[in-house]
């Protein structure tokens, strides 16, 4: 009873959000047709080396690439190629995708209150040597009953005329023109047009892809790693205002702590408060000053020399911790976040604190996935909320064989790592709407 009671609970308190209901993934390194369905607040993704975890994750995070504002200089190969080039790929995006395909095609269902979306995009990179004259791509938006979004077809860049061009799309079930400028990124959804722009819908879209953010261990290593003042002058690239939410990279850390001391005192100290019990040091404050536009971070007490341990000098795990309660506190309602391999970074006694914490986000309407080695990590969850990952293929545990385990009084993740759970997995398929 609890469980259905916190399940509905959290899509009664944020009715008017988006909610992540499944995804499709197609085309991109081993994610060759992969499906993930049955989503829910907490998805915790677990599965051998080179199972596909974080191509799933690269995928995740790609999504607020492309809906970010206009660029100074813009198109999209060389955009593509730039996202994907840090994924050690010399081809950049034409060398992540899957031979067989050539393109990456990605289906998302999306919920509102009651009402059901499905979202597509395909896209594939040109063989112009960063010299691009055009891309290929279909995006489309849809309900049961009606088709809200569609353009199909070949966008044309002229990059030194750089006059915005007019493209034939359908939108809310009427075919039209409408001016996309080549200076936006990829997603139909971003071009500056009065039927897109004032529609509530397509703003809300728009904002729901912006908020979704990907953290990994290594951007936790180097976070004020080699310094301990950063300008608060800095500006995040893709962000509208400085600080207003954890970037990927993290690095905005320090004008995200500073935004919140002075603009939402109230949710600065909840933050304090958590990550100071976590690590047994409530005697001790997190300060965060500025001084002739310099961010300085650090721990007051007795414990360390002169009273000051700077952000910088604190243990991955201090930071790791921080940061994602700031990331939970700072995305809005309906956001996605996904944490790879967290216990990567954190204590095994941190994990309760860290699954209450995104327990608490789940409440507010945020959606978290985790890939995990971690044992204790998934004996913290339920069955539901596991996905087995299997050479680029999720799977689910059934629930009658899931009862059994729990009836035995083995533990779930004991389970997973004695490789019970691979016998009890059911394949995930993906389910369109009817048109």
């Amino acid at each position: 009873m609890c469980k259905v009671w916190y399940y509905e609970s959290v899509s009664i308190m944020v009715e008017d959000k988006l909610f992540l209901r499944s995804l499709r993934v197609q085309g991109y390194k081993i994610l060759r047709d992969f499906v993930l369905n049955e989503i829910r607040p907490l998805n915790v993704i677990v599965g051998p080396n080179g199972c596909g975890k974080s191509a799933l994750w690269e995928v995740v995070t790609l999504f607020p690439d492309l809906a970010r504002g206009p660029q100074s200089i813009f198109d999209i190969d060389s955009f593509l190629y730039q996202v994907f080039y840090p994924h050690r790929s010399t081809l950049g995006f034409e060398g992540v995708l899957n031979r067989e395909s050539g393109r990456l095609r990605l289906e998302l269902n999306i919920e509102s209150g009651k009402q059901l979306y499905t979202y597509s995009l395909i896209f594939a990179p040109t063989s112009m040597m960063r010299l691009p004259t055009f891309d290929t791509l279909m995006e489309k938006l849809s309900t049961p009953e009606k088709e809200l979004l569609r353009y199909e077809g070949a966008r044309d860049y002229e990059t030194s005329k750089g006059a915005p061009k007019r493209y034939h799309a359908v939108v809310n079930g009427q075919e039209m023109e409408i001016l996309w400028p080549h200076y936006y990124p990829l997603l139909l959804v971003n071009a500056p047009n009065d039927q897109l722009a004032q529609d509530p819908l397509f703003n809300k879209l728009r904002e729901y892809f912006r908020s979704w953010r990907g953290f990994r261990p290594v951007f936790t290593h180097l976070l004020a790693r080699g310094y301990q003042n950063i300008d608060a002058r800095l500006i995040t690239p893709g962000e509208r205002f400085p600080g207003e939410w954890l970037d990927a990279p993290m690095g905005n850390l320090p004008q995200v702590l500073w935004r919140l001391k002075n603009h939402n005192e109230d949710k600065f100290k909840d933050i304090e408060v958590v990550f100071l019990a976590a690590i047994d040091l409530e005697d001790s404050h997190l300060v965060v000053e500025e001084e002739s536009h310099q961010i300085k971070i650090w721990l007051e007490g007795a414990l360390w020399p002169y009273g000051k341990y700077w952000l910088g000098d604190w243990p991955d795990g201090w930071k790791a911790f921080l940061s994602w309660l700031v990331a939970f506190y700072t995305v809005p309602p309906g956001g996605v976040i996904f944490l790879e391999e967290p216990e990567n970074n954190l204590h095994p006694r941190l994990l309760p604190q860290l699954l209450e914490q995104i327990r608490l986000a789940n409440q507010r309407g945020v959606q978290v996935f985790i890939s995990t080695h971690s044992m204790e990590l998934i004996n913290l969850i339920e069955p539901e909320e596991l996905a087995l990952m299997k050479d680029g293929q999720a799977y689910r545990v059934d629930p009658e064989n899931a009862d059994k385990i729990q009836e035995a009084g083995i533990l779930l993740g004991s389970a997973w790592v004695e490789g019970f759970l691979e016998h009890f997995g059911k394949p995930t398929t993906f389910t369109t709407p009817p048109q």
